[in-house]
């Protein structure tokens, strides 16, 4: 989930691990890429990367507490 709408993950592209983050590079069903981060101390996850069709995006804006961007 990111927000109140719902994102299936295609495929894991790519994952890697900083001192205090995981990362993950996802295929979405919207067909779009997705980086995102989880800060293993706080449990947050934060979208920073989006790319859609040629358009790419910067985030670096928190998508929100775990609450607000979980599997299932």
């Amino acid at each position: 989930w990111l927000g109140s709408r719902k994102i299936e993950v295609s495929k894991i592209q790519d994952r890697w691990i900083a001192p205090d983050y995981r990362y993950f590079k996802l295929a979405g069903d919207d067909d779009a890429v997705y980086i995102i981060r989880h800060d293993m101390e706080s449990l947050e996850w934060e979208l920073i990367f989006y790319r859609k069709s040629g358009i790419l995006i910067d985030v670096r804006v928190p998508a929100g507490s775990r609450s607000d961007f979980e599997s299932g």
